[in-house]
């Protein structure tokens, strides 16, 4: 049984149980708050006056208490997360890779539902990142879905720098000479970088929308302009077929001329000649 130390006499302390008993002990140079495994029973000729316990003094003891327990928490050494990487594999399928400092893999998932459906990833927990990422690559060849066409990217998340150089070298030395006599292409970049890649697409996608107003008067604009077209060519048209059917007569004057003007001079001699015999008829 465990006992805490909430009064201190010269001779004796009162101590608490975790039964919530109060309790004289001989006082072995005990403070306030210590913890006691075993304790001696006070014994004396002369009983102490025990006091009542009223509710300041029992607040009083809780917060020792809840002091005791906030030290030991603070003695014993906090629980670090076992994670000092992680790493994303993706060509299509994509993976998640957590690894420890001995760059076993802790867990791995598949991001999408390719990734999930490829490889039972659960059978790769305890071993090397480069295990892994073997046979992710050899799974991506074999069934023609990581070809020439497609970059295999790794993105590396950790806050050690020289942990970070340490896994993208290695990935590099098993990537040449996984992908390079496939002439496959691969890039190997921080997580800032695929973060960057995924903002950028959501800009370019929030951006498209708000252009669709601009083309639309354009657009509008255009059609006008291609219909007062269409109307000025016909316009033009019907002047064209307006002086085609001109009188045959002006065309035959412009096509003749020499003889338009042989039938002016031929109508005063007819003239002459008529007025003549009117002249002879009067005569006789």
């Amino acid at each position: 049984m465990k006992y805490v130390v909430m009064e201190v006499h010269e001779s004796y302390v009162v101590t608490l149980d975790t039964n919530g008993s109060f309790d004289l002990a001989v006082n072995f140079s005990y403070q306030i708050g210590d913890q006691i495994d075993e304790i001696v029973p006070f014994q004396s000729d002369v009983q102490p006056n025990k006091r009542k316990w009223r509710p300041r003094t029992i607040v009083a003891g809780l917060l020792a208490i809840s002091t005791c327990i906030a030290l030991l928490i603070f003695m014993f050494p906090r629980l670090e997360s076992p994670v000092v990487a992680t790493i994303w594999l993706r060509y299509n399928p994509e993976y998640r890779i957590e690894i420890d400092k001995q760059g076993n893999v802790i867990e791995a998932k598949g991001v999408n539902q390719d990734a999930i459906d490829s490889l039972n990833l659960k059978a790769f927990k305890d071993k090397s990142y480069i295990t892994i990422t073997n046979a992710i690559i050899d799974y991506g060849i074999q069934n023609e879905k990581l070809t020439q066409d497609k970059t295999f990217e790794v993105f590396i998340d950790t806050k050690d720098d020289s942990l970070y150089s340490q896994i993208a070298t290695e990935l590099e030395i098993r990537l040449k000479e996984k992908l390079c006599h496939k002439e496959i292409p691969y890039q190997i970049e921080d997580i800032g970088k695929k973060h960057q890649y995924k903002h950028g697409n959501q800009q370019e996608n929030q951006t498209t929308p708000e252009a669709l107003p601009d083309v639309v008067p354009e657009n509008k604009h255009n059609q006008n302009t291609q219909q007062q077209q269409q109307q000025h060519q016909e316009k033009e048209t019907h002047q064209q077929n307006v002086q085609q059917h001109v009188p045959v007569e002006q065309n035959n004057q412009q096509q003749n001329p020499a003889t338009h003007q042989e039938h002016q001079n031929a109508q005063p001699v007819v003239e002459n000649e008529t007025h003549q015999k009117r002249d002879q008829e009067h005569h006789d």
